[in-house]
Formats: C-alpha cells, structure tokens, sequence
C-alpha cells in the first residue's frame, strides 16, 4: 500500500468469515464487492532480485482483500454451474490485469509473448514467477562489476561507502554472483585505510586465522564497525 492508503474497514466481518472456511474451488471464498481498487505493490517487478519481495507483496495485498486463492493452482477452479462462476471469472481477470501492471515493461512484454496459458490469475501469476526467476547473464554482469569497482572516493562520507557497498554485495549474493564474506570485508578495509588507519589495522590484527573461511554473511552485517 502506498502512504497515507488505507483499506476500508466495511468488508472486516466478510473476510474473517471467509477466512475461515477451508476452500473446495477458487471461488468459495472471494468476497462478492470490494471497497476500492487493488493497490499497487511497492516497486514493479524487474527481475530475479526483487522476485521475492515482489512476490510478497502480491500476495499480502490479496489476501487482504481476500483474493489469495485466485493465485492457488493446487484448487480447482469453479465449473460453470458453480454459483459463484461468474464472481470468480470477473475477479480472477481483474487480478490478472492488476498483476500486468505490477511488472516492469520488460517483464510485461515477455509475459505477453509467452505461449503459456495466462488468462486467468493463476495461470498468470505462475507464468510470471518463472519469468521473474529466469537467471539474467547481462544483469548479473552489470551487479558483479557494480561491486567490485566501488571505491570510497566516490561516495561523500564513509557511511556512504559502507551501505552502498552492502547493498551491492546483498545484490551479488541474490544473483549467486557475490564475493565471499571475508573478501568483502577485506574490500572494504582496502579502501577505509586512508580513513580509519588505526582502526582497520586493529580489525586486521584481531581477525583469525581461519577468518579466510569462518568469517560468515552474519559477521560481516553484524560485528561493531567505526562507521
């Protein structure tokens, strides 16, 4: 949701009664009216690093409006003497719709020049997890380069340097592409020299023998640092 939106509160007894029912098909459990339009997830989906918190979000906004189950392909979709039939179908291609939207352009044009079915929400939403999944050689490239040719010079402050280099190692690391842990930190000491003489040599000094291979993704976000 975006700043300052907020869900109505009129359908609350509706959802928790349909929460509770443990569903046959997709529509047993959708709401018959909703209160506004869905609202949009936080950043577009791209590709595979923000897959997962993409993912997320899609589902936490529709189930909170108690769409979830359009996005089930282990339930059974209604047939068409089913009562709810008509309810489904209309919110099953809304969800659709709205999740098109949700992508980026690049992803939205593969989606419509994939073969698979994706006429319907759940077929939709697994078409696009696969596209979202499929590994990116060129990205993958541009995240392995971002990393390595960081340099404190280029940032204002050392904080500055510190983040933006975390940030691109968790990049790295999302693309199975990163830098172990050690060398991380051996990078960052590198180039705090100037900066923090004495304490990057108290770090070098107190660092383990084995700190080559011990030397963890924890430690490296959580051990005290002079930023």
């Amino acid at each position: 949701m975006a700043p300052g939106e907020y869900y109505s509160l009129r359908h609350i007894p509706e959802l928790v009664k349909l929460a509770s029912i443990q569903p046959a098909t997709q529509a047993d459990c959708i709401p018959t009216t909703l209160s506004g339009p869905i609202p949009a997830v936080s950043q577009r989906l791209r590709g595979r690093l923000e897959l997962r918190i993409w993912d997320w979000e899609v589902q936490h906004t529709l189930k909170c409006l108690g769409l979830e189950h359009l996005l089930r392909s282990d339930l059974f979709r209604p047939d068409k003497p089913h009562a709810k039939f008509a309810l489904w179908r209309h919110w099953s291609i809304t969800v659709r719709r709205w999740m098109d939207r949700q992508l980026s352009r690049k992803i939205r044009a593969k989606l419509g020049a994939s073969r698979f079915a994706k006429k319907y929400a759940d077929d939709a939403y697994n078409v696009i997890r696969d596209l979202g999944s499929h590994y990116d050689h060129a990205l993958c490239k541009a995240t392995w380069f971002k990393l390595i040719n960081m340099r404190r010079f280029h940032y204002t402050t050392v904080a500055q340097y510190v983040t933006s280099f975390q940030r691109a190692y968790i990049d790295a690391k999302e693309l199975n592409c990163g830098i172990s842990p050690y060398t991380a930190l051996i990078a960052i000491l590198g180039e705090l020299e100037s900066d923090l003489p004495h304490w990057v040599a108290t770090v070098l000094l107190f660092l383990s023998e084995d700190a080559v291979t011990d030397y963890t993704y924890a430690d490296f976000f959580s051990k005290p640092v002079a930023w």
